[in-house]
């Protein structure tokens, strides 16, 4: 009687120590399924967790730092021109009891590359009460600062129910999507800023779903508290033309080398900054001094804030200056270089949006369609993503917008220079990198 085959081809000799250990061995395998799909189902619902906890503190800050800026606009001569008293408070107060919670977003990196302890609780009351602060009293400034950190702070304080160093990562990531897709509510564009903001080119693909999790927890939390998604319509239909495609390749050069030279400001400016003023309480006042003497001269504080009426005048034919988006640049940056907190991405996205509406005669397509362009494709220049911001315009505008988007924002990334807001961020070496 011939031998049996095993299944692999080979002719293994049945004795009796194989026929004892075969079924141990399909014992331990199914053990260690079982053990895989108890973790997926953990690390799933934890995920969900940290997206509803997250959708919860993301509706608090937002809507309140919604009321407190439309308080501003009422009263900017009121307001403003304390900026610089809020900023010694800022600083006051994280140096004496915030401690290293001043730099969110590199902690919030460092935590995401390996670092043992979770990110402190304390990190989001500060992150929260100096943002408002900022924007209250007129600083030019954006929120996902607080956004990010918020996720991954209760992210990273699941460590006790969740083991191994790559699951931890994974949760991080999924903390940062919880973040941004709560506040923004574009749960899409949330998964693929937390993927790729960390390292750019390098997607890992067993964070995904965890991230789609959290993210979509935080929307639907945060919606149903009352939440409100940034309200830029978009009607326009755009014709499926070759020369369409050769402008807006055009336009993306404009706009990825916008954002990029955007981030590649703040980090100088930081730098100039903290040379001439070593001291942070003088730095903070001198530079909130400036921003609030510019903000009232230039339209009585059109820029400062999320600056929500520019972005509403860019998508709907109301005026925008051909200074526009200069005045949000500079102002921004010596905003954020200077000291005061809150993120840098609603400013991005009023810089673009008020530059494709100055270029739109020159392009020959609809303002409100360039308005739309600019935003995005600066905001690829100035963070190095690509996945990210195409999502978050068809997440705002609609899918049929996809191909020009798309163009719009691969130009963009191509001539970024590698440059990117977050100075922790793993870049890939390219053409484009002189430091490479």
């Amino acid at each position: 009687m011939g031998k049996r085959n095993h299944p692999c081809g080979c002719h293994p000799d049945l004795s009796g120590e194989n026929l004892i250990m075969e079924p141990l061995i399909r014992k331990q395998r199914t053990r260690l399924l079982l053990g895989k799909i108890q973790s997926f189902f953990l690390l799933f619902l934890s995920s969900a967790a940290v997206g509803i906890a997250t959708g919860i503190l993301d509706s608090l800050f937002g809507i309140t730092l919604l009321h407190l800026d439309a308080y501003r606009s009422l009263y900017p001569f009121l307001t403003i021109p304390l900026l610089p008293l809020a900023g010694i408070i800022i600083i006051g107060t994280y140096r004496k009891w915030g401690g290293n919670c001043f730099y969110a977003m590199n902690n919030v990196f460092r935590a995401a590359f390996g670092q043992k302890e979770p990110l402190p609780w304390r990190t989001i009351p500060f992150c929260m009460g100096a943002t408002w602060l900022t924007h209250f009293f007129g600083g030019s400034a954006g929120r996902i600062g607080v956004a990010i950190p918020i996720g991954a702070v209760l992210a990273s304080h699941m460590r006790k129910f969740i083991r191994g160093r790559r699951t931890m990562h994974i949760l991080l990531i999924a903390g940062m999507a919880a973040g941004f897709g709560g506040l923004f509510q574009t749960p899409v564009a949330a998964v693929f800023f937390a993927m790729e903001i960390l390292a750019f080119g390098r997607f890992e693909n067993d964070a995904f779903f965890p991230a789609l999790a959290a993210s979509w927890s935080a929307y639907f939390t945060a919606s149903e508290l009352g939440m409100p998604r940034l309200a830029l319509v978009q009607h326009e239909i755009i014709p499926v033309h070759i020369g369409v495609i050769f402008i807006l390749a055009a336009c993306g050069i404009l706009f990825g080398t916008v954002g990029g030279s955007f981030a590649w400001s703040m980090a100088r400016t930081r730098q100039c900054l903290t040379y001439f003023f070593p001291d942070p309480y003088r730095r903070i006042a001198v530079c909130g001094a400036a921003v609030a003497i510019l903000s009232l001269l230039l339209h009585s504080g059109r820029y400062s804030g999320l600056s929500l009426s520019l972005m509403t005048a860019a998508f709907t034919g109301g005026m925008i200056y051909s200074s526009d988006w200069i005045c949000k640049y500079v102002l921004t940056l010596v905003t954020r270089a200077g000291g005061f907190q809150g993120g840098e991405l609603m400013p991005v996205l009023c810089i673009g949006a008020s530059l494709g509406v100055l270029i739109s005669p020159l392009t020959g397509l609809p303002p409100s369609f360039m308005a739309a362009c600019g935003a995005i494709g600066v905001f690829t220049g100035a963070t190095n993503t690509l996945l990210a911001p195409v999502c978050f315009g068809l997440e705002l505008f609609g899918w049929d917008y996809m191909p020009w988007f798309f163009t719009v924002c691969v130009v963009a990334k191509a001539v970024n220079f590698n440059q990117c807001l977050y100075a922790l961020q793993r870049k890939n070496p390219t053409f484009w990198n002189w430091n490479s």
